[in-house]
């Protein structure tokens, strides 16, 4: 297991704040690993941030939250399956002036899967 945290309380001289700093960040991920699986499960959470000064308000993005996964399976010593999933918690990208109830913009990404295979030569 590993795990992170960040606290960071920053203006700048005028007492606005900096863009793009979060107040709390954090990481958990836990992770099995031998010679025929390798496994990682990693939820991340970084609170709402300023983003820019928009028409004379604040822009700001609301709290970030995402769980992603990857999983490696060894056939053999030469091949690998693989498999990874972001945005498994299907988290949306919210901006908006002062408060939550006026959003600006909506970013649904959703959720991304990729899978493959690895050969050694």
């Amino acid at each position: 297991m590993q795990a992170n945290y960040t606290y960071s309380d920053s203006k700048l001289d005028s007492g606005d704040p900096v863009p793009g700093d979060s107040k709390n960040t954090y990481n958990v991920t836990g992770f099995f690993e031998n010679k025929r699986l390798s496994a990682r499960l990693a939820y991340t959470y970084r609170s709402d941030f300023f983003v820019t000064f928009d028409r004379s308000t604040h822009l700001d993005q609301s709290a970030l939250k995402s769980l992603d996964a990857s999983v490696a399976l060894n056939i053999t010593d030469n091949i690998a399956l693989t498999f990874d999933g972001l945005n498994l918690t299907d988290d949306k990208i919210v901006q908006f002036a002062d408060n939550l109830s006026r959003p600006r913009a909506i970013y649904d990404n959703g959720r991304v899967y990729y899978a493959g295979a690895k050969a050694r030569f």
